[in-house]
């Protein structure tokens, strides 16, 4: 898809008109078929409402008003209401399509036409990799076009979205496809090319370099790959004046069998999605290069695979890792939090950054609770919890905080070795999680974003999301590190 910035439209092959309460006596005096048909249908703008008309209007072929909201519209409303209208097009084959400047006084235009750029890029979206008969493929839009009067800072703002959606579906494609073909290999190559391609700084450690620094629970998890794992290191420096770094740190771990703890079959069904943290970490490290983001940020990618074969890791042992603190690991099916402890500590230590941030599909416990519509995060820094939140409502890709206290950090301790990998009472697994992992970030201030239940749509599609991979926390923490 492309994008097309006009005062006028210049595609009449299928038109959308966005509209609120608000504003319906003026859309209603656009044309005279809209007000016939929306006083028969006693259309309101309310959501989920919608005009169409075959024979067109306003010059289109086909033209669809869409209702955002009857009392206050907000740009996720936009959005969801923008994915009908994406879906529509693509159920009619239209290779274009374009939105009018929308009519939602709730909203400023520049920020309602933002919310119509992200929610199309991202609707546009379908894998479809490995369909191979052509009739059953999804039939993408080509070009977007939004019509509207911009200023050269909102026509950049545009385009910037534009960008950032592109890098959420480049996510997308990593996260959907085939566990074999998404390796830890294969991850470092896009790294590298992501790199090349948008000036990033790269550095790699390979297995060798991983035992040399010690990494006992990084490669513990590690035994039975098929592919040797691997830490890559992502750097942008956007304000070199600046000694504060951000450290974003991704969970990679490319198939999630649950080692000796075998997970029952439908569990392992999607776990090639286990390396959504690492895939993001590298979206955002290419979307902040892109976008010359003016802050110094370093994306770290722990990759590797959580296997079976004789070489397996075992419950129960203890490991001892980069840091020198042992570990009781009480399930092999913990994997996530292993591998995160000697990155963080890495982080941590080779860097002393101003905040650290971990991303990982790390446990089952943050989708029993919030399903698949908000994240969960800890945070021991205050300013890095509001920066989220506020990133969270202006993106949509919600998120709520969770209480992280000594309490929670004295259930860490174990009685055979330094730490418990999971709790005893086998509760509060995503505290859990992010109570052991402050036990590798010396002290630095640290945010723990747990994606398991947002990264991946298992059960049914979202208005402008489709099943599969989200590419949930991009669009977020770009928000938030460009604030």
């Amino acid at each position: 898809m492309k994008l097309e910035l006009t005062e006028s439209a210049k595609g009449k092959e299928f038109g959308v008109l966005l509209a609120e309460k608000k504003a319906l006596s003026h859309v209603l005096g656009l044309d005279a078929e809209i007000k016939k048909i929306a006083q028969r249908e006693k259309f309101e703008a309310k959501e989920t409402q919608s005009i169409f008309l075959l024979n067109g209007a306003l010059g289109f072929e086909r033209f669809l008003v869409v209702g955002v909201s009857d009392k206050n519209a907000t740009t996720e409303k936009i959005r969801r209401a923008v994915g009908g209208a994406v879906r529509a097009a693509q159920f009619f084959k239209a290779k274009k399509i374009s939105f009018l400047s929308p009519k939602t006084p709730s909203v400023r235009e520049v920020e309602a036409s933002r919310a119509i750029v992200e929610a199309s890029v991202l609707a546009n979206y379908s894998f479809q990799k490995y369909k191979t008969k052509k009739e059953e493929k999804k039939s993408l839009v080509e070009t977007l076009e939004i019509v509207g009067k911009f200023s050269t800072s909102d026509e950049k703002e545009l385009h910037n979205a534009f960008l950032v959606c592109s890098n959420v579906n480049m996510c997308r494609d990593l996260i959907n496809d085939n566990s074999q073909t998404v390796t830890p290999e294969l991850l470092e190559k896009e790294a590298r090319e992501a790199a090349k391609k948008s000036g990033l700084k790269i550095k790699v450690f390979g297995e060798k370099d991983l035992r040399k620094m010690k990494m006992g629970l990084f490669l513990a998890v590690a035994q039975a790959n098929t592919t040797p794992p691997r830490m890559v290191m992502l750097e942008w420096n956007g304000e070199p004046s600046n000694k504060n770094k951000t450290v974003l740190v991704g969970k990679g771990v490319c198939f999630d069998t649950g080692g000796l703890d075998l997970k029952p079959g439908a569990s392992m069904e999607t776990m090639r999605y286990d390396m959504a943290g690492a895939a993001t970490v590298l979206g955002i490290m290419k979307t902040c290069a892109e976008l010359k983001i003016k802050k110094n940020i370093v994306g770290i990618l722990g990759l590797t695979e959580n296997l079976i074969g004789e070489k397996s890791y075992r419950q129960g042992d203890v490991l001892t890792s980069m840091k020198g603190l042992t570990v009781e690991n009480n399930s092999t099916d913990a994997e996530g939090r292993l591998v995160l402890g000697d990155c963080l500590y890495y982080a941590a230590t080779a860097y002393s950054p101003s905040l650290i941030v971990a991303i990982a599909t790390l446990t089952g416990s943050v989708k029993g609770t919030f399903g698949s519509n908000v994240a969960g995060f800890c945070s021991t820094d205050e300013r890095a919890a509001e920066k989220l939140m506020h990133a969270a409502g202006v993106t949509g890709e919600l998120a709520w905080r969770m209480p992280l206290n000594e309490d929670y950090l004295a259930e860490t301790k174990s009685q055979r070795a330094d730490l418990r990998s999971t709790n005893k009472n086998k509760t509060n697994g995503m505290i859990y999680g992010a109570a052991f992992l402050t036990n590798f970030v010396e002290e630095k201030p640290y945010l723990h974003l747990d994606i398991a239940g947002t990264a991946f749509l298992e059960d049914m599609p979202k208005a402008y999301l489709e099943m599969g991979a989200t590419g949930y926390g991009l669009r977020l923490l770009v928000e938030m590190l460009r604030k």
